[in-house]
């Protein structure tokens, strides 16, 4: 009877022993399991046809909470870095992934037959996006924007009585390409857009003739005006013609380019800088352009065949495939078709009103920003800036103070930002009044990445949650560095 009892007891003290774990066990469970287990907004289904009659902060504030939700902690001011791409371009990427059969574009098959519909979907898109036609442009897609640049530039028929022009506002991709000019002779110049001199008289009517230019200046937000694009065009129409090359990948991330009213050359642009994702390079080339370019380089799928032993080798018939070595990314170029849809969705003048309404705000701000003694603050440099603010703190002499400890406060509070010349040293050393030929002789003792300013660049999902967290901020740092 005692020994019964007492299996009895240690049965009794096993189970009020599980008992009490198994409620420890769904006390800490349930504080964390909001946290880590349970499913985040960002994984419901984004119904963005539900929204079109919601107004665009409306349609921003849903964005942020359901298909932004990774950035609810974060004051995002980087867009020239990257765009924020929504959760819904992921999603339904991952759905045609998982329901179609896609193959590479240069196989013979069913799922070939559905990438290349895909790609020549976007081919036809992407021109209509652009006011024109295939009838006048061809699309090239590339690994990115700077590839995209590169191809006109190793392709030209360079010699040495042709010149090349770029602005003092390139970034490093154009910069990049002086070299292919300067390998055949070519004079290679730079020019401020204030001032476009370009005398066509001048130049050789028996070679190619060359111009570059971004379309928004990296370090400092200038946007190149419609008269001055249109100063660019005239040479186009030259005798002799000069070729225009345009870097729009800043340009089109709150605005539309129209290349029947401003019929560039060749415009460069990344489709990550209109939506975020995919990083997809695109080169858009006049017709009677690309047949004059001769590629140095042919590879994969550019070729019908190669001989192995001898220099033979036949092209693919269309033009805009000659110049895409190897495979193209066909599985990116779905969700490319995603991100246009997002465009029209949004309406991109919608996002440029935004942008530009953000921009001013975040402007007014940083010129008020004073000192306890009222004195001025900050600098800021460029004008006619739509989506880009760059400035520095200044102390109360009017000395330019360094930038890396605001960066570091920014950082540490949730807000990202960017330091530095922003790839566009032009801009940059002039704006800073930095000796170009000191910083040549003395390179090895400078370091260079302490040079420049902060900048900040809104987009499409910026609100005014954020412009208030950046505004606390600067008033908080301003008498505390």
């Amino acid at each position: 009877m005692r020994r019964r009892m007492n299996q009895s007891c240690s049965f009794m003290n096993f189970t009020v022993g599980g008992l009490l774990m198994s409620v420890l066990f769904l006390i800490v469970y349930g504080t964390f399991r909001c946290k880590v287990c349970e499913p985040q907004p960002f994984n419901i289904g984004i119904n963005i046809d539900a929204m079109k009659d919601l107004s665009y902060t409306e349609k921003v504030f849903y964005h942020r909470a359901y298909n932004l939700y990774r950035t609810n902690d974060v004051t995002y001011l980087d867009y020239a870095k990257s765009v924020l791409y929504p959760d819904s371009l992921l999603n339904n990427m991952t759905k045609h992934l998982l329901t179609e059969l896609y193959g590479n574009t240069h196989s013979e098959s069913q799922s070939s037959d559905k990438s290349n519909d895909v790609v020549d979907d976007l081919r036809y898109n992407l021109v209509k996006y652009f006011g024109t036609t295939l009838g006048k442009y061809s699309v090239v897609f590339t690994f990115s924007g700077g590839q995209a640049l590169k191809i006109i530039a190793e392709s030209l028929k360079f010699d040495s009585n042709s010149k090349l022009f770029y602005s003092s506002s390139s970034n490093l991709d154009i910069l990049g390409i002086r070299s292919f000019a300067s390998e055949k002779g070519a004079t290679v110049k730079s020019f401020d857009l204030s001032n476009i001199d370009i005398n066509p008289s001048e130049l050789s009517k028996d070679s190619f003739h060359l111009i570059s230019l971004p379309l928004v200046d990296q370090f400092d937000g200038t946007v190149v005006s419609k008269e001055q694009m249109q100063k660019v065009i005239a040479l186009n129409n030259s005798d002799p013609f000069v070729v225009s090359l345009i870097d729009a990948s800043h340009y089109l991330s709150c605005n539309k380019l129209n290349l029947t009213e401003t019929p560039f050359s060749a415009v460069s642009f990344d489709l990550r800088n209109i939506f975020g994702f995919p990083n997809l390079g695109v080169l858009l080339i006049q017709n009677d352009l690309i047949l004059k370019l001769e590629k140095p380089y042919f590879g994969g799928g550019t070729l019908v065949y190669a001989l192995p032993s001898q220099d033979v080798l036949k092209m693919r018939m269309k033009p805009s495939e000659k110049f895409e070595d190897g495979s193209l990314p066909f599985l990116n170029l779905v969700a490319a078709t995603n991100g246009f849809e997002f465009i029209d969705h949004l309406k991109i003048e919608n996002i440029h009103n935004n942008v530009i309404n953000m921009t001013q705000k975040l402007i007014k701000i940083i010129e008020n920003v004073k000192y306890e003694d009222n004195k001025k603050a900050t600098v800021i440099y460029g004008n006619n800036q739509e989506s880009i603010i760059s400035f520095n703190f200044i102390d109360k002499n009017g000395n330019i103070k360094s930038f890396e400890p605001y960066l570091a406060s920014a950082l540490k509070n949730n807000i990202q930002i960017s330091a530095g010349c922003h790839n566009t040293p032009g801009t940059c050393f002039s704006a800073l009044k930095i000796d170009e030929n000191k910083i040549e002789s003395e390179i090895e003792n400078i370091n260079i990445s302490s040079y420049g300013s902060l900048r900040l660049s809104v987009g499409w999902a910026t609100t005014e949650a954020d412009i208030n967290r950046f505004n606390e901020w600067m008033q908080f740092v301003v008498n505390k560095i």
